[in-house]
């Protein structure tokens, strides 16, 4: 599994027209890939159920919608949410890459900055 959280705005505008995302300040960006390591020891995109919460540290949960997106042989899924200059989240994600896989556990916290 590989994530990353940044903010909406290093996403160019193109990008986001073309995934109907929105580019702002206060928004960020969940990225999340899961791939399976082949016998030869290569790696291949695989699809996956993915749930999960974000949240200031001791605020309540909110849930994240992640969005399928597919390039060529990539693929990955994205999710939105918004964020404040300082803001310090934590990210909660269950993935399951099919359905009766023991979902894998994501879990981390990051403080946002804005422009």
């Amino acid at each position: 599994i590989h994530y990353s959280a940044f903010g909406s705005t290093l996403v160019t505008p193109e990008v986001a027209k073309a995934y109907g995302l929105t580019r702002s300040r206060q928004r960020g960006l969940l990225n999340i890939s899961v791939q399976r390591k082949m016998p030869d020891g290569s790696h291949k995109p695989v699809t996956a159920d993915i749930k999960g919460f974000t949240g200031p540290l001791g605020g309540s949960e909110i849930p994240l919608k992640f969005k399928l997106i597919t390039e060529g042989p990539a693929v990955y899924y994205l999710a939105e949410f918004l964020v404040d200059d300082g803001d310090k989240l934590n990210f909660d994600v269950k993935i399951s890459p099919t359905p009766e896989y023991t979902p894998l556990k994501l879990s981390f916290s990051q403080a946002f900055f804005t422009d």
